[in-house]
């Protein structure tokens, strides 16, 4: 989830916003980011971490829904702008038509409007375009709006060069180039936020890892992520821990300097695109712990 996917879904909001204004200007307007589920499993892919762990989504999706409201103008209320997120089988539509895809949104997931970059591709085997979708769109009733790429200038330009993902525009292939790369700083733009890793314990032979000592001789609590790490190395940032009470998450928020191993250092099974984070014993207190079950590190920058 990158700023080229808010910029989708303000622009979606756009056109909420335009009906209703037709309608009554008090109707909640909404937003949806269709994402297409067990896609890689579906075409034969390597599994791959997110980017945006799965429980970390609807933090993001609320950040996005909140600046959305405020930049509705003074009058706006954020509880007016609603983000969310809808998946969808792709083994349920890998092998429509372009046509009957966009049909599918109309008739059986009641969409009244879709927002697409101009690069985008659908249908069976990619076979529909923009223009495509503008069309069949027209057809069926739907309103399309097409947006420009949104241009990265050339941030991580050095990560992407190694890694062979070049291109200007904002995307995930680059932003996993530029976390592989190390570039944090990239990172931060592309996204728009900083990178979040949600972490969990690590469980090996049925039993948890537990303190490791580094060659430093600081001890260190090994996590796994559920989302994409950066290079190895050491980086800085807040250890954080999520907590709900009476409905209002509350987040506690610790500075700590971490490091990011190759997982093969800790249980033996290396997988060169993800690491495990170590977090320094001294960074835990009474409020943020090595128990806590939403535990997260926003990483500030690379040292």
């Amino acid at each position: 989830m990158h700023r080229g996917h808010k910029a989708l879904a303000f622009a979606a909001a756009t056109l909420s916003k335009d009906e209703s204004n037709e309608r009554e200007s008090t109707i909640n307007q909404q937003a949806v980011l269709l994402s297409f589920e067990n896609m890689a499993e579906v075409l034969g892919w390597k599994p791959r971490k997110p980017v945006t762990a799965k429980r970390d989504r609807e933090r993001v999706l609320k950040e996005w829904s909140k600046e959305l409201g405020v930049s509705g103008g003074a009058e706006s209320r954020s509880d007016k702008y609603s983000i969310r997120e809808h998946g969808v089988p792709f083994a349920s539509i890998r092998e429509m038509s372009p046509e009957c895809f966009v049909k599918t949104l109309k008739e059986r997931l009641g969409v009244a409007g879709v927002v697409a970059g101009e690069n985008y591709r659908f249908g069976y085997r990619a076979s529909g375009s923009a223009d495509d979708l503008v069309a069949f769109g027209k057809k069926y009733g739907l309103r399309v709006k097409i947006v420009s790429l949104l241009d990265a200038d050339k941030l991580g330009a050095e990560a992407c060069d190694s890694d062979d993902c070049k291109g200007e525009q904002v995307s995930s292939s680059r932003v996993r180039a530029c976390l592989k790369f190390g570039d944090v700083d990239a990172v931060t733009k592309l996204l728009g936020r900083k990178h979040r890793l949600c972490l969990e314990k690590i469980i090996a032979d049925d039993r948890e890892v537990g303190t490791i000592m580094t060659d430093d001789d600081e001890n260190f609590v090994a996590y796994k992520s559920e989302n994409i790490t950066p290079k190895a190395g050491d980086y800085e940032g807040f250890l954080i821990v999520s907590s709900s009470d009476d409905n209002s998450p509350r987040e506690e928020r610790a500075p700590v300097r971490c490091k990011i191993v190759k997982n093969g250092e800790v249980d033996g099974e290396e997988d060169e695109d993800d690491g495990y984070v170590l977090v320094p014993e001294s960074a835990f207190s009474p409020s943020i712990n090595d128990t806590s079950r939403a535990l997260a590190f926003d990483i500030e920058r690379r040292v």
